[in-house]
């Protein structure tokens, strides 16, 4: 089996380096790093720096999320800033990035010399040739190999390894895809909850067919747990969108369970309400995606806006995974779902902001129960479900 490795894995200790005040430095991997604390990974070992020690954070995370602020603006067929974003990912140390950013030139200009040299790429006579476990393929014909899923592409990047066989232009926009999504999921959430960095990298796999898609349902996109795998089968231009709703459950599952502790306990209509809410938050071209976080999901709210009797508030904070998969009312259970979330996070000037962090903090820890709910956000049922229904109907 043919395996191009388009460039390794950040290691457990990526270069990362806190210098404290006092002139000592602390080298690893910064995983956390927050007004009050930094938090430095050393192989299983982690140390917490007060904040107040603190000179100076230099963190692949940090650089990477400044990258990845640049993305957005660059034009589909803008190779020359993609060169220059990807020849500064080298000097900052991120390799998987670097080689991501040059294949994307190669899916717009095969013959870009300065890319196939980021990649690694030699010479010989008119074509450029790829080494891959001691064989050597020309470049242009290493495209037609790609496409049998056996030997799809392989992408490394600092949280995730994709693997698909979709032209490279797609397939390297959609690795760039979930590095967008990882950061835009932090920007919601994980600044809140002080979520640490995901360390071991996420896989996910997108199939240009059906024939090596393992469905499990008529899903076009699933996320399992068993194998912390994101799967998702080609569905032209919606395919961004069924990837931010997966890579949600995915982000959820390794930031509440797969940790030290796993303790977390995500409630089912807090994790498919809020994969709708980052779904509906994505906008721009492939590759190119920037999040609203807020941006209302107007179908979901008609759904729930215009159901003759949606469930009620106590039904919905009960919703099991079964229920969404049934195929009784799912769009009502998905609307309702969702709405719960952006009622929680936006409604009533943010009234409930803060209690709804207090309840995903306890989440986090195993405490998600409707009391949980109910006690973090101080409310009554009786005249909480109805201001819902009435934003909703706003």
């Amino acid at each position: 089996m043919l395996a191009l490795t388009l460039a390794l894995a950040l290691a457990a200790t990526p270069g990362d380096v806190v210098e404290l005040k006092d002139g000592s430095k602390v080298e690893g991997r910064v995983v956390y790093d927050g007004p009050k604390r930094v938090v430095v990974l050393n192989g299983s070992r982690e140390r917490e720096i007060e904040r107040s020690k603190v000179a100076s954070v230099k963190s692949a995370a940090n650089d990477l999320a400044a990258v990845l602020a640049e993305v957005p603006r660059i034009g589909l067929e803008d190779t020359a800033k993609l060169l220059e974003l990807a020849s500064r990912c080298r000097a900052l140390g991120l390799e998987g990035e670097a080689k991501l950013l040059a294949y994307s030139v190669l899916g717009i200009d095969p013959a870009s010399a300065a890319a196939h040299e980021l990649c690694g790429h030699e010479m010989r006579g008119e074509k450029w040739t790829v080494r891959e476990d001691g064989k050597k393929f020309t470049f242009d014909k290493l495209q037609e190999v790609r496409k049998d899923f056996g030997n799809a592409w392989i992408f490394h990047t600092t949280h995730f390894e994709l693997r698909t066989n979709l032209p490279l232009r797609r397939a390297s926009a959609i690795a760039l895809e979930l590095e967008l999504h990882y950061r835009a999921f932090f920007d919601a959430i994980g600044r809140e909850l002080e979520l640490y960095e995901v360390v071991e990298p996420m896989k996910a796999q997108v199939h240009a067919e059906s024939g090596s898609y393992p469905e499990v349902s008529s899903r076009t996109g699933y996320f399992s747990a068993g194998d912390n795998t994101l799967y998702v089968l080609e569905q032209g231009g919606a395919t961004a969108g069924v990837i931010a709703h997966e890579a949600t459950h995915q982000m959820l599952y390794n930031t509440a369970v797969k940790t030290k502790g796993g303790r977390g306990a995500i409630p089912q209509w807090f994790n498919e309400g809020f994969a709708e809410y980052m779904a509906a938050s994505r906008s721009g071209a492939e590759g190119r995606a920037s999040y609203s976080l807020g941006a209302r999901h107007e179908r979901h709210f008609a759904v729930h806006r215009d159901a003759k009797k949606p469930y009620d508030f106590s039904r919905v904070l009960t919703f099991e995974a079964e229920d969404f998969s049934a195929s009784s009312k799912a769009d009502l259970k998905y609307a309702q779902a969702y709405t719960l979330v952006h009622f929680c996070l936006h409604g009533q000037g943010e009234l409930h902001r803060r209690g709804f962090f207090e309840f995903l903090r306890g989440a986090y820890l195993g405490r998600s129960s409707m009391t949980d709910f109910k006690d973090a956000l101080a409310i009554k049922e009786r005249e909480f479900e109805p201001t819902w229904h009435e934003y909703v109907r706003r």
